[in-house]
């Protein structure tokens, strides 16, 4: 981190038409209150570049939200689960 923001980056997986909402956090136990899109339905990459650094002493934290192609009344899985076996929630992009 240079002072001009944070990149991120992933790997993909293997085949499929993969797209990737992005979230940042200040609160590693909230991805739905206060929490920012960085991308939303991004397909053509596995980066995406936060303008904004956290405040001195501070933190952000990150999701990587991959979405594929399958219509919506299948379900979504959860976004992982944390180490208590409780799934993890996190805000909608637009």
């Amino acid at each position: 981190m240079d002072g001009a923001g944070v990149a991120i980056g992933w790997n993909m997986p293997i085949g499929g038409d993969v797209r990737y909402d992005v979230l940042r956090t200040s609160n590693p136990a909230d991805f739905v209150n206060g929490t920012v899109c960085i991308e939303s339905d991004d397909a053509s990459d596995t980066t995406a570049l936060d303008a904004d650094v956290p405040p001195p002493g501070g933190f952000f934290y990150y999701l990587v939200r991959a979405e594929n192609a399958c219509p919506a009344a299948l379900g979504e899985g959860p976004l992982g689960f944390r180490s208590n076996g409780q799934p993890i929630q996190g805000r909608s992009c637009p």
